[in-house]
């Protein structure tokens, strides 16, 4: 689990704030040749991986990748998490 490192927050300097990225564990892969999956179209992740209200990702645009690849590895990182 890495170190909370408190942030400023904002408006209120003297206040720590953890933000969610400081906490959640990401996992990424050794090679790029491992990330395997549709190039385009609209994947729609399944509740388990993603339980918010829109569970589609447009994988022609940046934002849509973006929302797919961190939903993923994830739900992957909580499922090594259990395990252990």
């Amino acid at each position: 689990m890495p170190t909370l490192k408190p942030r400023n927050a904002g408006h209120h300097p003297s206040e720590p704030r953890v933000l969610i990225q400081d906490v959640i564990p990401y996992e990424v892969p050794e090679h790029l040749e491992d990330l395997r999956g549709p190039a385009e179209g609209v994947l729609t992740l399944p509740q388990h991986v993603y339980w918010g209200p829109k569970a589609e990702c447009d994988l022609g645009e940046p934002e849509g990748v973006i929302k797919a690849y961190q939903a993923i590895l994830r739900a992957k990182a909580h499922e090594r998490i259990r395990k252990n």
